[in-house]
């Protein structure tokens, strides 16, 4: 107890000094100076470090009047060692109004070389008016005593953090009709080029002052609707910076009740400069992209691989202005009918999407052909150019293209492919298809051709007229289009001479199954299309297993096998089989 022996006269000559004769130099000097926290009586009294302190007493001098101090009682709490904790309580009041505060003390002292020396102090005020709160203090053990002083530490040390790392600035402000403010952090005023004086002086001291001018009424109109809902808000406004530039921030906060008892509005200020730029440039992309629809005539889209969002900006058509349209969920089927593709291309669609997982290289330029659905309840055909956005690690993230109209296009190709009469392929057609396939044919499957003959079709066309043996050509292509598949190729050579062309067949089989039910639907045709005329066909079958490898070769083999069947009476199909040669070869052999 040696070093604490006057510590109670100590701590009074200390509050008299400060209270009543404000005496800012001397209360110092009962302080260490090296480390010290100070909690006083209002928001604005708080000091950690002697620096803080220093400046607290200095302001507080002639900001706070001089009060007179009675009531004064005193005692050890505890004492042990290097720290001694004197607590207590007293009354102030205010000499020229007679305002009266009823307070409670708590001083930590540490033994200096020179004297005790304050640590720690605390002033408050409690809650109840002066009187009614009768001296209950108590002596606190020295480790309860420690665990409390390391947790008020530790806690200032975070609140210090928070305020120095929050990215932006912090400010407090009343819940009047300016939101004055009663606290901005210099980070808030680092962030704008001002000192906090100047910020201040700039603003009026208040967060509607603050505010760019043309943004204050969406401002306030945003905070009113937000605090309508509940007691926290959000709002984004422009601040005059000190060299004139405009900064945009995200005001965000909440309104709280303070100790005593009155709303303030507590907020953290964030810099979204960056993304308010970033989001102007998509505006302005996307009003390019608009433009240059409008001025090329073909639609241009953004498709976002993340979201799986697809952005088409349409250009002007006939009395209307240019439009966006947005589709979502194009990796479904439901996603791609919305998008109104044919169903029988989406899956072409998607797979060219899909090829962006493989990393293309941003100058890949990727196409696709497919139907897309018209107003009219048609199908319109579409070229898709499409080129890949990547990432900075390359990863892809977007696809740019456009869609042009090539129906006109199509169709003209379409007839340079079909015979006009009857919509099956024509000769050049076939003999070029056929080719392609058999230069890339897999080695596991064959392909098989079938030479198609009408029995006696001129007699046909003599005693029923061509009018008839034109339907009956058109009709016969209808039947082999429904009996073979979509792959299959069906083409008309001239005349009554047609042939199908089987691709990837894994068995002879199913050949001779196809071709015995062509005989079967063609003899029903005549009675059920009402023709007086009997109607069968003579069918000669070669595949690619016996060797041949172009189209000429399938098309002798075939040819020579529709004659071996109209010699056997007609109405049947014959295989090739090597060796068989046309009736003049055999005669000229002989």
């Amino acid at each position: 107890m040696e070093p604490f022996e006057n510590i109670l006269a100590l701590a009074e000559e200390t509050l008299r000094g400060w209270f009543c004769k404000k005496d800012s130099r001397s209360t110092l000097e009962a302080f260490d100076p090296q480390a010290v926290v100070w909690i006083g009586m209002d928001e604005e009294g708080s000091a950690h470090g002697y620096a803080q302190l220093e400046q607290l007493f200095l302001k507080n001098r002639d900001r706070v009047r001089p009060r007179a101090l009675s009531g004064l009682q005193l005692e050890v709490s505890a004492c042990g060692g290097e720290f001694c904790v004197v607590s207590g309580e007293f009354d102030l009041q205010v000499v020229d109004t007679g305002e009266r505060d009823h307070c409670r003390l708590t001083l930590v002292y540490t033994a200096a070389g020179d004297g005790p020396r304050i640590l720690h102090g605390h002033v408050s005020v409690p809650g109840l008016p002066a009187g009614l709160r009768a001296f209950g203090g108590r002596t606190v053990s020295w480790a309860e005593y420690e665990r409390l002083r390391l947790a008020f530490e530790e806690k200032a040390a975070q609140i210090e953090m928070i305020a120095r790392t929050t990215a932006g600035g912090m400010k407090g402000s009343l819940d009047d009709d300016k939101y004055t403010y009663f606290y901005v952090n210099d980070e808030l005023c680092e962030m704008l080029g001002y000192t906090h004086d100047e910020f201040m002086e700039m603003s009026g001291g208040t967060a509607v002052g603050a505010v760019y001018p043309p943004d204050l009424p969406a401002a306030l109109a945003s905070v009113a609707e937000c605090f309508a809902r509940g007691p926290e808000y959000h709002a984004e406004y422009r601040i005059r910076k000190k060299d004139g530039s405009l900064l945009w921030v995200m005001d965000s906060g909440r309104k709280v009740k303070n100790a005593r008892g009155e709303w303030v509005i507590n907020s953290i200020i964030t810099d979204i400069s960056a993304l308010k730029k970033a989001a102007e440039q998509l505006r302005i992309e996307r009003e390019r992209y608009e433009i240059v629809a409008e001025l090329s005539g073909e639609t241009i889209f953004e498709y976002d691989l993340a979201t799986d969002t697809l952005q088409e900006f349409l250009p002007a058509r006939a009395g209307q202005a240019p439009g966006r349209r947005c589709y979502a969920g194009l990796r479904s089927g439901e996603g791609m009918g919305l998008l109104g593709l044919h169903p029988d291309d989406q899956q072409r669609l998607l797979e060219k999407f899909s090829q962006a997982e493989h990393g293309p290289r941003p100058d890949d330029l990727a196409a696709c052909e497919c139907r897309r659905l018209l107003p009219d309840g048609s199908y319109g055909w579409r070229r898709i150019l499409l080129r890949f956005i990547c990432d900075r690690d390359g990863r892809p993230v977007k696809a740019v293209g456009k869609v042009m109209d090539i129906s006109s296009e199509r169709l003209l190709l379409q007839k340079s492919r079909t015979d006009a009469l009857t919509g099956a392929y024509n000769r050049a057609y076939l003999e070029h298809a056929v080719e392609k396939y058999l230069a890339q044919q897999p080695e596991e499957v064959f392909a098989a051709c079938l030479m198609i003959d009408i029995d006696h079709f001129k007699r046909l066309n003599d005693s029923c007229g061509h009018l008839c043996g034109d339907t009956v050509l058109t009709d016969l292509v209808g039947m082999l289009k429904r009996l073979y598949r979509a792959t299959d190729l069906v083409a008309r050579l001239g005349g009554d001479e047609f042939m199908v062309f089987m691709k990837d067949i894994y068995s002879a089989e199913i050949v001779c199954e196809k071709a015995q039910r062509l005989l079967q639907m063609a003899r029903q045709y005549a009675g059920e299309a009402g023709i007086s005329f009997a109607v069968t066909l003579s069918i000669g079958v070669t595949t690619t297993r016996g060797g041949a490898r172009s189209f000429e070769q399938l098309y002798r083999e075939a040819d020579i096998a529709l004659y071996a069947a109209k010699a056997a009476g007609r109405d049947r199909y014959r295989l090739y089989e090597p060796g068989m040669q046309y009736p003049t070869e055999r005669r000229a052999d002989g």
